[in-house]
């Protein structure tokens, strides 16, 4: 083999990757692992290191019987073989609760096969090491078997449309899948293993010798469900210590609310008061490590502190108020049919009025209350109740607006005037008050005009609701240039695109596997009306055009208006979905290189 048949650039393939489980109650669960890898090209010779972790907290999983070696062929196709001996494998501690086997395999170049072969043992019944059928590089063959014995009583949950449809409807002890394309990170997706083919299995009950000698084997339910988990949760000290503290929140509501205050306007009051007053420490966080006395004395904490106690205040209030679990988008995509704990690695606030529920993020002091982090819009969140927990929908707002009003007059040349104004809405408005906290005011005007009025002297700048976070954020520039433009020229060309969001495509790559995940909704917004200058008139200008992905994924629409020695440029770039799957990669390809050409068109002004 000299390349991959359905992946001609893989530096290296797998060949076969052979796993199998078996166990019975009381006995190791004994996991055996046998990977083959072909080297393709020099550049996949890391390859050959060999890294496995195993879990060594309250002796839980040790790893054994590592077997590995080099196969080389001569120019006549002699079979060399170099083994890794015992030596040469080596015990590291990566943390107190993490511990790896490492090994390099020898003598690896261009057209080596390598293999390794180990034994996991370990000592957790209730969920088993998942198997993921792809890696980083292209995969021929890659099998799992599970030998259960029949007192144990296992839920096999699927990951990837593979699995899906060749095995969710029939039972099966050996799942194969075969010529998989390998799975890399790729830009706009914050978990590429959300996409992988992979098995897992939780242990939902088992069969144990009953009491009463007369009777036969008696089940036993381990799995836990999503009532029971929260009910679990809300009784924990790490919720109960911050929940149960009404007469703090009394106090602080005394203070910050009104008797005449509607329901919206205290939860904006509320998590105002969190956010502004607590720093977030840039933990995430389930459970507190802290009590809020202590939180409200050292005015910093996690993720889970900050939100707890906001969720308090919220009950205090009156408010239908509620913990939430989170999966944030980097952590991956929380599975409702799967009640496990460590899906979750956030929490955050609920509270519910009338038809409205919101879920609250306080950890940002640059977002309003409407708005939860980017990294909290991952499908769902988990609220708990000890009466009707259930799964709320994430839903991304959809005014995360970008408008730039540009009014440009060029009657008189010798002295051209340009004035901008740029209204940010959501989450634009977030990203842009953060910059501007960041850099301060010099270096954000200097970025916000970039290069484009270099020749030109800036005469006025005006930065509204720059704290005032439930405001839009905007800008207002004035710009003079005495003899930026030659009166004497035939010809003028003139850029009408000042601002260019887009000038140049994040998606040039030919080839993606991995759907694009914007996070939310957003468009930009762009009109320019441009007084000609005297003795010129309009000679080319861009053509209009409406350009829509597919089932109204977002569009782009660009008009010219002439009318007398007014000319009006609109345009506006809307992505509508969050969500493109890959099969509509290409069509998202033209779309952006579409708006790219056409934000570098000109306005041809002609001399009469």
């Amino acid at each position: 083999m000299k390349l991959c048949a359905f992946d001609s650039t893989a530096a290296a393939v797998i060949l076969c990757d052979y796993g199998r489980v078996s166990f019975n109650y009381g006995s190791y669960v004994v996991i055996e692992r046998h990977t083959r890898i072909k080297i393709l090209d020099r550049k996949a010779i890391d390859k050959a290191n060999i890294i496995l972790p195993f879990y060594v907290k309250d002796d839980l999983e040790k790893i054994t019987n590592i077997k590995a070696q080099t196969i080389n062929f001569s120019p006549q196709g002699k079979a060399t073989i170099q083994e890794v001996e015992n030596n040469q494998i080596f015990d590291v501690k990566e943390n107190v609760n993490w511990h790896e086997k490492r090994f390099t395999l020898p003598a690896v170049n261009e057209g080596s096969i390598i293999e390794y072969k180990y034994t996991t043992l370990s000592k957790s019944y209730t969920f088993l090491e998942a198997w993921t059928f792809q890696s980083d590089i292209p995969t021929l063959h890659s099998e799992f078997r599970a030998s259960i014995g029949q007192d144990l009583d296992y839920r096999i949950l699927y990951q990837g449309d593979r699995l899906l449809a060749e095995y969710s409807s029939k039972p099966a002890n050996r799942w194969v899948l075969q010529n998989l394309p390998a799975l890399v990170e790729e830009p706009y997706t914050a978990n590429y293993m959300n996409y992988a083919e992979k098995i897992r299995f939780q242990l939902a009950g088992y069969y144990a010798q009953s009491k009463s000698v007369s009777s036969g084997p008696e089940y036993v339910t381990s799995m836990n469900t999503w009532e029971k988990l929260s009910k679990q949760l809300l009784e924990e000290n790490s919720f109960t210590s911050y929940l149960n503290r009404h007469a703090i929140a009394g106090d602080k509501l005394k203070v910050l609310l009104l008797p005449t205050d509607t329901d919206l306007v205290k939860i904006q009051k509320l998590y105002n008061h969190v956010k502004n007053t607590l720093a977030w420490d840039t933990k995430l966080r389930v459970f507190t490590e802290k009590g809020l006395p202590s939180l409200l004395e050292s005015k910093k904490g996690s993720s889970a502190e900050l939100n707890l106690y906001l969720t308090l205040l919220l009950k205090e209030a009156g408010l239908e108020a509620s913990p939430a679990l989170i999966s944030t988008r980097e952590h991956g995509f929380p599975q409702s049919g799967y009640p496990l704990l460590s899906q979750f690695n956030t929490l955050v606030a609920f509270v519910k009025t009338g038809e409205k529920e919101l879920f609250l993020d306080a950890t940002d002091v640059a977002r309003p209350y409407q708005l939860l982090d980017k990294a909290d819009l991952n499908i769902a969140g988990f609220v708990l109740d000890k009466e009707k927990p259930h799964w709320v929908a994430i839903k991304a707002p959809a005014d995360s607006k970008q408008i730039i009003s540009v009014t440009a007059d060029l009657k008189d040349l010798a002295n051209p005037t340009y004035k901008m104004d740029i209204i940010y809405k959501g989450y634009h408005a977030v990203d842009q008050r953060r910059k501007y906290a960041r850099d301060g005011k010099d270096k954000f005007v200097k970025d916000q005009v970039g290069s484009n009025f270099d020749d030109y002297t800036l005469k006025e700048v005006k930065i509204t609701n720059a704290e005032d976070v439930d405001q839009d954020f905007s800008t207002t520039f004035v710009f003079v240039s005495p003899d930026h433009i030659n009166n004497t020229d035939k010809l003028i060309y003139l850029k009408p695109i000042l601002i260019n969001n887009f000038e140049e495509s994040p998606f040039k790559h030919p080839i993606r596997r991995l759907p694009v995940e914007f996070g939310y909704p957003a468009s930009y917004s762009y009109i320019i009306n441009l007084t000609l200058p005297d003795g010129y008139t309009l000679q080319e200008m861009p053509k209009p055009m409406l350009m829509k992905l597919p089932h109204d994924m977002g569009d782009f629409r660009y008009n010219v208006q002439v009318i007398g020695q007014q000319v009006q440029v609109v345009t506006s770039v809307a992505i509508k979905s969050p969500f493109v799957p890959a099969e509509y990669y290409s069509h998202l390809q033209q779309f952006f290189d579409t708006i790219v050409e056409k934000y570098a068109q000109m306005l041809v002004l002609h001399k009469q």
